[in-house]
Protein backbone atom coordinates (compact mmCIF):
# COMPACT_ATOMS: atom_id res chain seq x y z
CA UNK A 1 0.00 0.00 0.00
CA UNK A 2 1.17 3.75 -0.87
CA UNK A 3 0.28 6.56 0.20
CA UNK A 4 0.77 10.17 -1.60
CA UNK A 5 0.74 13.21 0.57
CA UNK A 6 1.56 16.46 -0.24
CA UNK A 7 -0.17 20.24 0.63
CA UNK A 8 -3.03 21.66 -1.50
CA UNK A 9 -1.84 22.11 -5.16
CA UNK A 10 0.96 20.00 -4.59
CA UNK A 11 0.06 17.82 -7.70
CA UNK A 12 -1.37 14.72 -6.08
CA UNK A 13 -5.00 14.84 -7.77
CA UNK A 14 -2.78 15.57 -10.74
CA UNK A 15 -0.21 12.91 -10.54
CA UNK A 16 -2.96 10.44 -9.79
CA UNK A 17 -5.51 11.30 -12.60
CA UNK A 18 -1.78 10.32 -15.04
CA UNK A 19 -1.19 7.21 -13.32
CA UNK A 20 -4.87 5.97 -14.02
CA UNK A 21 -4.93 7.54 -17.75
CA UNK A 22 -7.52 10.10 -17.08
CA UNK A 23 -5.28 13.27 -17.70
CA UNK A 24 -5.73 13.06 -21.31
CA UNK A 25 -6.20 15.21 -24.27
CA UNK A 26 -7.33 13.49 -26.73
CA UNK A 27 -5.92 9.93 -26.75
CA UNK A 28 -2.32 11.03 -25.82
CA UNK A 29 -1.15 11.53 -22.53
CA UNK A 30 1.25 14.65 -22.21
CA UNK A 31 4.20 13.85 -19.60
CA UNK A 32 7.98 15.11 -19.36
CA UNK A 33 10.31 12.15 -19.27
CA UNK A 34 11.25 8.64 -19.50
CA UNK A 35 7.43 6.48 -18.68
CA UNK A 36 8.22 2.91 -17.21
CA UNK A 37 5.71 0.19 -16.68
CA UNK A 38 7.63 -2.80 -14.24
CA UNK A 39 10.78 -1.17 -15.46
CA UNK A 40 9.77 -1.40 -19.12
CA UNK A 41 9.55 2.06 -21.04
CA UNK A 42 5.99 2.32 -22.55
CA UNK A 43 4.45 5.38 -24.21
CA UNK A 44 1.17 4.80 -23.13
CA UNK A 45 -0.64 3.67 -19.85
CA UNK A 46 -4.21 3.72 -21.58
CA UNK A 47 -3.80 0.15 -22.24
CA UNK A 48 -3.62 -0.64 -18.76
CA UNK A 49 -7.01 0.63 -17.83
CA UNK A 50 -8.79 -2.71 -17.61
CA UNK A 51 -6.58 -3.76 -14.57
CA UNK A 52 -6.60 -0.50 -12.99
CA UNK A 53 -9.59 0.69 -10.77
CA UNK A 54 -10.31 3.80 -9.90
CA UNK A 55 -12.32 5.27 -6.59
CA UNK A 56 -12.63 9.39 -6.77
CA UNK A 57 -13.06 11.58 -3.76
CA UNK A 58 -16.94 12.47 -4.75
CA UNK A 59 -18.56 8.46 -4.52
CA UNK A 60 -20.07 8.00 -7.81
CA UNK A 61 -23.21 5.67 -6.79
CA UNK A 62 -26.48 5.16 -7.68
CA UNK A 63 -28.34 6.60 -4.81
CA UNK A 64 -31.87 5.38 -5.19
CA UNK A 65 -30.73 1.25 -5.64
CA UNK A 66 -29.33 -0.68 -2.63
CA UNK A 67 -25.97 -1.95 -1.88
CA UNK A 68 -25.90 -5.09 -3.96
CA UNK A 69 -27.98 -3.65 -6.78
CA UNK A 70 -25.08 -1.29 -7.52
CA UNK A 71 -22.45 -4.01 -7.07
CA UNK A 72 -24.98 -6.16 -10.19
CA UNK A 73 -25.42 -3.17 -12.24
CA UNK A 74 -21.32 -2.84 -12.25
CA UNK A 75 -20.89 -5.75 -12.70
CA UNK A 76 -23.12 -6.20 -15.76
CA UNK A 77 -21.95 -3.27 -17.53
CA UNK A 78 -18.43 -4.73 -17.21
CA UNK A 79 -19.63 -8.24 -18.28
CA UNK A 80 -18.58 -9.86 -15.23
CA UNK A 81 -19.02 -13.58 -15.11
CA UNK A 82 -19.91 -15.52 -12.26
CA UNK A 83 -21.40 -12.21 -10.88
CA UNK A 84 -23.58 -13.33 -8.27
CA UNK A 85 -20.49 -15.20 -6.36
CA UNK A 86 -18.45 -12.25 -7.51
CA UNK A 87 -21.02 -9.59 -5.32
CA UNK A 88 -21.19 -11.77 -2.24
CA UNK A 89 -17.30 -11.76 -2.13
CA UNK A 90 -17.05 -7.66 -2.18
CA UNK A 91 -19.89 -7.65 -0.12
CA UNK A 92 -18.36 -9.76 2.57
CA UNK A 93 -14.92 -8.33 1.67
CA UNK A 94 -16.17 -4.93 2.65
CA UNK A 95 -18.21 -6.02 5.72
CA UNK A 96 -21.54 -5.26 3.93
CA UNK A 97 -23.38 -8.34 4.70
CA UNK A 98 -25.67 -6.97 7.67
CA UNK A 99 -26.42 -3.82 4.97
CA UNK A 100 -26.49 -5.06 1.31
CA UNK A 101 -30.37 -5.26 0.71
CA UNK A 102 -30.26 -1.29 2.14
CA UNK A 103 -30.58 1.56 0.03
CA UNK A 104 -27.56 4.20 -0.25
CA UNK A 105 -29.98 6.91 0.33
CA UNK A 106 -29.09 10.66 -0.32
CA UNK A 107 -29.94 14.29 2.08
CA UNK A 108 -33.71 13.42 1.71
CA UNK A 109 -34.16 9.69 2.21
CA UNK A 110 -32.20 8.21 4.79
CA UNK A 111 -29.62 5.57 3.92
CA UNK A 112 -26.44 3.85 4.84
CA UNK A 113 -24.05 5.56 7.20
CA UNK A 114 -20.56 7.80 5.31
CA UNK A 115 -18.13 5.17 5.97
CA UNK A 116 -20.67 2.31 4.43
CA UNK A 117 -20.79 4.29 1.36
CA UNK A 118 -17.20 5.01 0.77
CA UNK A 119 -17.15 1.30 1.10
CA UNK A 120 -19.20 1.11 -1.81
CA UNK A 121 -17.59 2.82 -3.98
CA UNK A 122 -14.80 0.65 -2.91
CA UNK A 123 -16.86 -2.69 -3.97
CA UNK A 124 -17.99 -1.04 -7.27
CA UNK A 125 -14.64 -0.80 -8.59
CA UNK A 126 -13.49 -4.08 -7.31
CA UNK A 127 -16.26 -6.01 -9.36
CA UNK A 128 -13.96 -5.22 -12.53
CA UNK A 129 -11.25 -7.33 -10.50
CA UNK A 130 -8.21 -4.87 -10.92
CA UNK A 131 -4.91 -5.80 -10.12
CA UNK A 132 -4.00 -2.06 -8.40
CA UNK A 133 -6.74 0.02 -6.84
CA UNK A 134 -5.71 4.03 -6.96
CA UNK A 135 -7.98 6.26 -4.05
CA UNK A 136 -8.50 10.16 -4.25
CA UNK A 137 -9.04 10.91 -0.84
CA UNK A 138 -10.64 8.06 0.48
CA UNK A 139 -11.23 9.32 3.82
CA UNK A 140 -11.95 13.04 3.44
CA UNK A 141 -15.21 13.76 5.04
CA UNK A 142 -14.92 10.37 7.32
CA UNK A 143 -14.51 10.92 11.54
CA UNK A 144 -11.04 9.73 12.45
CA UNK A 145 -12.44 6.14 13.52
CA UNK A 146 -14.23 5.65 10.14
CA UNK A 147 -11.53 6.40 8.25
CA UNK A 148 -9.27 4.22 9.82
CA UNK A 149 -12.20 1.46 8.98
CA UNK A 150 -11.66 2.03 5.78
CA UNK A 151 -8.07 1.96 5.27
CA UNK A 152 -7.57 -1.06 7.49
CA UNK A 153 -10.47 -2.82 5.03
CA UNK A 154 -8.22 -1.83 2.23
CA UNK A 155 -5.18 -2.94 4.17
CA UNK A 156 -7.14 -6.63 4.02
CA UNK A 157 -7.86 -6.14 0.21
CA UNK A 158 -3.85 -5.81 -0.67
CA UNK A 159 -3.20 -8.69 2.00
CA UNK A 160 -5.99 -11.30 0.85
CA UNK A 161 -5.69 -10.60 -2.88
CA UNK A 162 -2.62 -9.40 -3.28
CA UNK A 163 -3.57 -6.16 -5.01
CA UNK A 164 -1.74 -2.72 -5.32
CA UNK A 165 -3.12 -0.04 -3.52
CA UNK A 166 -2.35 3.66 -4.19
CA UNK A 167 -3.88 6.35 -1.94
CA UNK A 168 -4.18 10.32 -1.81
CA UNK A 169 -4.28 10.83 1.52
CA UNK A 170 -4.93 14.06 3.75
CA UNK A 171 -3.80 14.68 7.32
CA UNK A 172 -3.65 11.03 8.83
CA UNK A 173 -3.51 9.87 12.34
CA UNK A 174 -0.57 8.17 12.59
CA UNK A 175 -2.34 4.58 13.20
CA UNK A 176 -4.29 5.43 9.73
CA UNK A 177 -0.59 6.18 8.19
CA UNK A 178 1.15 3.35 9.92
CA UNK A 179 -1.02 1.22 7.86
CA UNK A 180 0.84 1.84 4.48
CA UNK A 181 4.27 0.47 3.60
CA UNK A 182 5.39 3.68 1.31
CA UNK A 183 4.51 7.25 1.13
CA UNK A 184 5.10 9.61 -1.53
CA UNK A 185 5.28 13.18 -0.62
CA UNK A 186 4.46 15.80 -3.40
CA UNK A 187 5.19 19.96 -3.32
CA UNK A 188 4.97 21.90 -6.31
CA UNK A 189 4.91 19.21 -8.59
CA UNK A 190 8.35 17.61 -7.07
CA UNK A 191 8.84 14.40 -5.83
CA UNK A 192 10.50 15.12 -2.42
CA UNK A 193 10.19 11.69 -1.16
CA UNK A 194 9.94 8.09 -1.53
CA UNK A 195 10.23 5.58 1.14
CA UNK A 196 8.66 4.30 4.75
CA UNK A 197 7.75 6.53 8.03
CA UNK A 198 10.93 5.36 9.37
CA UNK A 199 12.97 6.99 6.94
CA UNK A 200 11.31 10.20 6.82
CA UNK A 201 12.48 10.83 10.47
CA UNK A 202 15.94 9.77 10.03
CA UNK A 203 16.11 11.78 6.91
CA UNK A 204 14.36 14.98 8.57
CA UNK A 205 17.53 14.47 11.78
CA UNK A 206 20.15 14.13 8.93
CA UNK A 207 19.44 17.31 7.61
CA UNK A 208 19.77 18.89 11.14
CA UNK A 209 15.94 19.22 11.87
CA UNK A 210 14.96 18.38 15.51
CA UNK A 211 11.63 17.07 15.45
CA UNK A 212 8.81 18.54 17.84
CA UNK A 213 7.74 16.51 20.79
CA UNK A 214 4.07 16.35 20.04
CA UNK A 215 4.15 16.12 15.82
CA UNK A 216 4.81 13.03 13.47
CA UNK A 217 7.82 13.26 11.45
CA UNK A 218 5.08 13.53 8.24
CA UNK A 219 3.09 16.63 10.01
CA UNK A 220 6.08 18.43 10.60
CA UNK A 221 7.54 17.54 6.80
CA UNK A 222 4.59 18.60 5.41
CA UNK A 223 4.57 21.68 7.65
CA UNK A 224 8.15 22.52 5.83
CA UNK A 225 6.71 22.27 2.52
CA UNK A 226 3.58 24.04 2.58
CA UNK A 227 3.80 27.37 0.72
CA UNK A 228 0.85 28.70 3.01
CA UNK A 229 2.47 28.02 5.91
CA UNK A 230 5.64 29.34 4.78
CA UNK A 231 4.08 32.54 3.41
CA UNK A 232 1.91 32.78 6.93
CA UNK A 233 5.43 33.03 8.97
CA UNK A 234 7.01 35.18 6.38
CA UNK A 235 4.25 37.73 6.97
CA UNK A 236 4.71 37.52 10.81
CA UNK A 237 8.37 38.23 10.80
CA UNK A 238 9.11 40.53 7.78
CA UNK A 239 7.55 43.95 7.23
CA UNK A 240 7.05 43.08 3.30
CA UNK A 241 4.37 43.66 1.33
CA UNK A 242 2.19 40.65 -0.09
CA UNK A 243 4.34 40.67 -3.33
CA UNK A 244 7.71 40.53 -2.13
CA UNK A 245 6.37 37.72 0.71
CA UNK A 246 5.03 35.88 -2.38
CA UNK A 247 8.71 35.41 -4.05
CA UNK A 248 10.31 35.15 -0.64
CA UNK A 249 7.95 31.92 0.32
CA UNK A 250 8.45 30.29 -3.60
CA UNK A 251 12.37 31.18 -2.76
CA UNK A 252 12.01 29.44 0.53
CA UNK A 253 9.71 26.61 -0.67
CA UNK A 254 12.23 25.99 -3.82
CA UNK A 255 15.19 25.88 -1.33
CA UNK A 256 13.87 23.09 1.11
CA UNK A 257 12.40 21.02 -1.75
CA UNK A 258 15.95 20.82 -2.97
CA UNK A 259 17.94 20.67 0.05
CA UNK A 260 15.83 17.66 0.97
CA UNK A 261 15.72 15.90 -2.61
CA UNK A 262 19.66 16.19 -3.30
CA UNK A 263 20.95 16.24 0.27
CA UNK A 264 22.65 12.72 -0.62
CA UNK A 265 23.69 13.66 -4.24
CA UNK A 266 25.09 17.33 -3.46
CA UNK A 267 27.11 17.84 0.05
CA UNK A 268 26.47 20.94 0.27
CA UNK A 269 22.94 21.18 -0.06
CA UNK A 270 22.73 18.43 3.01
CA UNK A 271 22.26 21.44 5.58
CA UNK A 272 19.06 23.32 6.19
CA UNK A 273 20.17 26.49 4.35
CA UNK A 274 16.22 28.76 4.26
CA UNK A 275 14.96 31.74 5.35
CA UNK A 276 13.12 30.53 8.13
CA UNK A 277 15.19 28.03 9.68
CA UNK A 278 18.48 30.68 9.78
CA UNK A 279 17.45 31.91 13.03
CA UNK A 280 19.52 33.24 15.94
CA UNK A 281 21.86 35.35 13.92
CA UNK A 282 23.92 38.79 14.67
CA UNK A 283 22.72 40.27 11.63
CA UNK A 284 18.71 40.75 10.58
CA UNK A 285 16.59 42.70 8.54
CA UNK A 286 13.91 45.20 10.13
CA UNK A 287 11.01 42.69 11.28
CA UNK A 288 8.17 42.99 13.29
CA UNK A 289 9.21 40.41 15.79
CA UNK A 290 13.20 41.46 16.92
CA UNK A 291 13.21 38.31 18.46
CA UNK A 292 13.63 36.60 15.68
CA UNK A 293 17.14 36.79 13.68
CA UNK A 294 17.43 35.94 9.86
CA UNK A 295 20.79 36.31 8.12
CA UNK A 296 18.32 36.39 4.84
CA UNK A 297 21.22 36.48 1.32
CA UNK A 298 23.05 33.27 3.20
CA UNK A 299 20.42 31.45 3.62
CA UNK A 300 19.88 30.70 0.16
CA UNK A 301 21.83 28.94 -2.88
CA UNK A 302 24.10 31.63 -4.67
CA UNK A 303 22.00 32.24 -8.09
CA UNK A 304 19.00 33.24 -6.24
CA UNK A 305 20.59 35.85 -4.34
CA UNK A 306 20.07 38.29 -7.24
CA UNK A 307 16.04 37.29 -6.83
CA UNK A 308 15.38 38.01 -3.11
CA UNK A 309 17.99 41.64 -3.55
CA UNK A 310 15.01 42.31 -6.18
CA UNK A 311 12.14 41.80 -4.17
CA UNK A 312 13.82 43.46 -1.03
CA UNK A 313 13.93 47.52 -0.92
CA UNK A 314 17.43 49.33 -1.50
CA UNK A 315 16.97 50.89 2.10
CA UNK A 316 16.55 47.59 3.48
CA UNK A 317 19.55 45.97 1.60
CA UNK A 318 21.25 49.07 3.14
CA UNK A 319 20.33 48.55 6.72
CA UNK A 320 21.30 44.82 6.31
Amino acid sequence: MTAIMGASGSGKTTLINFLTSRSTRGSTILYDGELLVNGVPVGDLSPLKNIIGFVPQEDTVVREATIKENFEMYGRYRGVKNLGKRVQDNIEALDLDHCKETIVGDEFQRGISGGELKRTSIGIELMSHPEILFLDEPTTGLDANTALDIVSHLRKLCVTRGMGIVAVIHQPRPEILAQFDQVLVLSDGNLIFDGTLEEIETKLINLGYSLPKFETSVDFLMKLIDIHQIKTNLAKNFDLNEGKIQVLANLVLQERIESITLAEEKFNMSKRSTILDSIDRKLSLPMKEESVKSHLIESVSEYRSTKIEDALDPELMLKY
